[in-house]
């Protein structure tokens, strides 16, 4: 019987982490249309440097402590 629970809990853990793996990567691509980038600690300085890297016209901000978001650069004109 023991084991069925342990069996039984970490099926349900895993349901639970699987629904909000899904809801998160279907918000995190809705605000961020070229994806994120992992970093230890987000700055915003690195955040919009690895995301220029990754798309030329974007810029990024942190979305949380260890997340990039890259989002699209809007035009500026520079004389």
């Amino acid at each position: 019987m023991f084991p069925n629970m342990k069996t039984i809990f970490f099926f349900l853990a895993c349901l639970l982490l699987l629904s909000l793996e899904i809801n998160w990567v279907e918000g995190e691509y809705q605000n961020c249309p070229y994806g994120t980038e992992e970093m230890e600690r987000c700055t915003i300085g690195q955040c919009m440097s690895k995301c220029h890297d990754k798309v030329p016209r974007s810029t990024g901000k942190c979305i949380a402590i260890d997340t990039c978001c890259c989002i699209t650069r809007p035009n500026f004109h520079h004389f």
